[in-house]
């Protein structure tokens, strides 16, 4: 499965996290460098602004999804420099 297979992506939204950065989820802002988000193989996962997911009561499920994500074979950031405030995930 792949991240474009917008069957799996509303099962992140069941789950209560917020799925964006895909151009079928609210499109994709002019704020990236690589292609990526632009061509739907990345999505930007959180709980929504202000929030600091790796310093929050979030932090676990978070840990979680990313093990899962790339346990599954896909490129994981969480936890490094830019994304302490969500997971991107890609394919």
């Amino acid at each position: 499965m792949t991240v474009v297979q917008t069957c799996a992506l509303p099962i992140l939204q069941r789950q209560g996290f917020r799925v964006s950065e895909h151009p079928s989820f609210g499109g994709v802002h002019r704020v990236h460098h690589g292609w990526a988000h632009y061509a739907g193989r990345a999505i930007d996962v959180n709980v929504g602004r202000g929030v600091v997911e790796a310093r929050s009561g979030y932090a676990h499920r978070f840990d979680q999804l990313a093990a899962d994500a790339r346990a599954a074979g896909y490129t994981v950031l969480w936890r490094v420099p830019g994304h302490y405030n969500h997971i991107h995930i890609q394919h």
